[in-house]
């Protein structure tokens, strides 16, 4: 029995993968074009959980401040480290909450506990969901609340990761942003995503997924990976992957900590390759002029 022309399954995945990417920005650029311009200025709220991140807390919260965060709520699940005396550093800063919730693999519930508590919903327009390793930033360097009114017709924006290793031997960097310029070529599957989100579209804790938002209109629901772009760096160091990710486990599902392990810290920085210096030079631009980054 003889058959068709053998199909090759990966090309022709990564030929759909493109025209969708095309398709949707089309679509994305079509509705800026019919939408006139947002009246007012929109409030972006961030919010992170995390455990035992003494080492990078600070970098992050100057990021988002840097983006032009009006809130940013941060999630203690049971540190023990010092980064709560990190962030006590920050109490005079109206802009910053913290709430600590130690209940370990809850993360999607303690995410509705501070955003019930903080009035999240009520007081700012878009909520971004990241962990310590994500920064989130605009690629023509303009801050990230500076570009919501480009979605003003969407309620869901995701962004797929970049994905960033580090020098397997080098000791922890003094800045994850100008230090780890090398990632993977391609980005990171849709099922590695991250999202904004409208806060007030936000009615129940069961629509928080770690990867998505569930339950809304997918009308209003884009992907935006030529505008934005969502720095993910997960290894950072020999040191910070054998001595704080590797025993702290996943604040998510335990069965997830079974994958940190020295394999694939080896693995992700073997096949980060690509040189990707935007947000480091975009800091180093910020820091030269006397803005904090």
């Amino acid at each position: 029995m003889r058959f068709g022309k053998v199909f090759d399954t990966k090309k022709s995945s990564g030929k759909m993968v493109t025209r969708l990417r095309t398709w949707n920005r089309a679509r994305l650029d079509n509705r800026k074009a019919a939408k006139p311009a947002a009246k007012g200025p929109e409030t972006l709220c961030v919010l992170g959980i995390f455990k035992n991140e003494e080492l990078g807390i600070d970098e992050w919260i100057e990021h988002y401040l840097w983006q032009g965060a009006d809130k940013i709520i941060l999630i203690d699940n049971a540190s023990t480290d010092g980064s709560f005396e990190k962030i006590q550093s920050w109490r005079g800063d109206a802009r910053i909450e913290y709430i600590r919730l130690d209940e370990p693999f809850s993360q999607r519930q303690h995410y509705w506990t501070a955003i019930e508590h903080f009035k999240v919903r009520e007081n700012w327009t878009w909520l971004v969901i990241a962990d310590l390793d994500e920064f989130w930033f605009s690629k023509d360097g303009q801050p990230l609340c500076q570009k919501l009114g480009d979605y003003e017709d969407a309620d869901v924006v995701y962004c797929n990761w970049s994905l960033f290793g580090c020098p397997s031997d080098a000791p922890h960097p003094p800045s994850l942003r100008a230090a780890l310029v090398h990632k993977h070529p391609q980005l990171q599957p849709h099922k590695h995503k991250k999202y904004m989100v409208r806060a007030e579209c936000l009615t129940k804790a069961s629509m928080i997924e770690i990867h998505s938002i569930r339950g809304l209109d997918s009308g209003r629901t884009i992907s935006d990976n030529v505008a934005l772009q969502v720095n993910h760096y997960y290894t950072q160091s020999r040191h910070f992957w054998t001595q704080v990710k590797m025993p702290r486990g996943s604040a998510f599902d335990p069965l997830t900590s079974a994958t940190r392990v020295l394999a694939v810290f080896d693995d992700v920085n073997a096949k980060s390759v690509e040189e990707d210096t935007l947000l480091a030079e975009l800091v180093a631009g910020q820091n030269a002029r006397g803005v904090v980054a």
